[in-house]
Order: structure tokens, then sequence, then C-alpha cells
């Protein structure tokens, strides 16, 4: 929503214009930008990633203006007057929207017109629990072996795998338009998971097939993780 109103604001020379997010967020701002035609890149997780991306397009990149920001379930970067997650400028932003609305009209409604107009774009996050005594980096050499199987990515319908080594994250692009993408966290004990489709029709038919990409890719109950409940 808040990249479709800033987008209604700045009609014109988009070309000269960005907007980022970050691996793990939402591919719905990349299809906007093909629409749309403003600049799009994804950095990895980190508002740092995104405000020194956001400092070098305009410095080093010809001036390219970085409108907005965001990475999934962390915040917003609105403009380049903070280059950081910025809780403020956000509100500010959500206010003017609201104001915007037509009497009778909301943000759902307001929400189901960008789906509407660029795709509806099904996300479920969630992560396992590491035990006590496992270090998430052999998970993920686990993972990079069977990854190599081409038997089991041809199984699961796997594309193509982005490997961002050293750091502990991958992306697999699937079938059925399916991003699912890999990394610890930086903070807790936990193997975080994100996963989205622009096809599925059904929010229970995406938990079904992560699931079961998940259960083959990483074997869960072998390293004893225990998955959040959805």
């Amino acid at each position: 929503m808040f990249a479709e109103f800033i987008i209604s604001k700045n009609p014109s020379n988009l070309g000269k214009c960005a907007m980022l997010s970050t691996v793990v967020s939402s591919k719905l701002l990349g299809k906007m930008a093909e629409t749309r035609g403003f600049v799009h890149e994804a950095t990895l997780t980190g508002f740092k990633h995104l405000g020194n991306l956001a400092w070098d397009l305009e410095h080093n990149g010809g001036g390219i203006r970085t409108l907005f920001a965001f990475e999934e379930a962390i915040g917003f970067m609105v403009g380049t007057t903070v280059l950081e997650k910025d809780g403020i400028s956000a509100l500010l932003l959500a206010l003017c929207l609201l104001h915007s609305l037509r009497t009778g009209d909301s943000l759902q409604g307001y929400l189901d017109a960008v789906h509407a107009k660029y795709g509806h774009y099904r996300q479920h996050n969630s992560y396992f629990k590491c035990p006590p005594g496992l270090h998430s980096p052999d998970v993920f050499k686990f993972v990079r072996r069977q990854l190599e199987n081409d038997g089991l990515r041809t199984k699961l319908g796997i594309k193509s795998v982005k490997d961002y080594a050293p750091s502990s994250m991958i992306t697999m692009e699937l079938e059925r338009q399916l991003t699912i993408t890999l990394r610890t966290s930086g903070t807790e004990p936990k193997i975080k998971y994100y996963a989205e489709s622009s096809a599925m029709e059904t929010d229970s038919a995406l938990i079904s097939l992560v699931d079961e990409v998940l259960a083959e890719v990483m074997k869960p109950e072998m390293f004893k993780l225990v998955k959040r409940f959805n």
C-alpha cells in the first residue's frame, strides 16, 4: 500500500527513482517495478544494507532517488532523510494515505485494489527452533548437499537455487511461482523460512506445499528441529 501510494504522488520520471527491499521480503514490489518502471533492488537482510544501497544509488548510481524501502516484519524507510527504518515517517505516510481515501473507502479496499492490479502474493513465514547444542551451519551444510541432488530438485519442482554463502541463507525458486528462503536468525537459536507465491489459490495450499519441500530438503526431524505452530 505504501509503495502504491508513493507512486501515485510521483507519477513522472519513475525511471530515476528506486524502491528497495530485502531478499526475504515480498516480491510484489519487484512486480510493481516491472509494471511502473521504477528501479527495484533486493539486498541482504538488515536496514544497513538498504540504507547503504539507497546512498550508493543516489551518489554513485546516476542520481537515482530512493523513494521507499522495507523489510518484512521489521519496518519502513520513507525517502532518504533517515537512512534507517523510521516509524515516525512511516506513521506520517500512513496518515497521508488514510487522509487520501474517499468517504466509505478502507485500507483493506486499497490493498485489494493493489492485488487486483499486480497480483495476489501469498506468504507463509515461520521458523524452526533449534535444540540445545545444534549449530545451524550444520543444517545448512546438509541442505546444500540435498540441493545438489538433481533427482530431488526435479521431484520437488526446484528450478534454481541461490546460495548466499558464507552466510547461512539459501533461496529456492520453484514451480507455481513459489520462492522459499531459509536463513538463520541473528539473535535466536532459530532457522527462519520465508515462502511466497503469486500462483497459489489458498493459504492452506501454500503452507502444505512449503511443508512438503522443507521436509525433504531440511529433514527437520533428523535435527530435532521444532516447528512453530502455523
